[in-house]
Formats: structure tokens, sequence, C-alpha cells
């Protein structure tokens, strides 16, 4: 979407999010539908808490190596654009 100069739908759906950006000509994004999902409720309940119990270490070590991906892939396309 950076690179397309689009604005960004106003969702908290990461799975949206990475749609748009794909269908607006974004290079694919390092992301499952599920990982997506995943990353998606945990951006909500940061900002909206709801008791949905606990996240074992497996599953946050998972959401810290997408989340981590994903923000050295758009960083890579920002860094990228400036330099040209």
């Amino acid at each position: 979407l950076h690179l397309t100069r689009s604005d960004p739908a106003f969702s908290h759906s990461l799975r949206r999010l990475v749609r748009d950006a794909e269908a607006a000509g974004s290079p694919p994004v390092p992301l499952t539908p599920d990982s997506a999902a995943l990353l998606t409720q945990y951006a909500v309940l940061t900002r909206y808490p709801a008791d949905l119990g606990e996240v074992d270490e497996a599953e946050w070590q998972r959401a810290v190596v997408d989340a981590r991906g994903v923000v050295t892939w758009a960083s890579a396309i920002i860094e990228g654009e400036e330099g040209q």
C-alpha cells in the first residue's frame, strides 16, 4: 500500500490488509492467513482486552517470529524505495 500510495482499509484484520496490499501490487507478504489471524487477535486484545485464555510459549514465539518477518519485509520495501 505504501508503494502504490493506497489508503489501507479501516480494519484490524491483518488478513484483509495483507490481501489488499498484495492486490495493490506489493511483493508477497511473508505471512500465512492463519498467522495473520493470530497476530490480529493479539493486536485487538491489546486494545480491547478480553479473557480468551492463556497463550502458550510456542504460540507466542511463533507470533514474534511472524511479526518480525513482516517488519523486516516492510522495512526493506520502504528503505528500498527511499534509496531510489
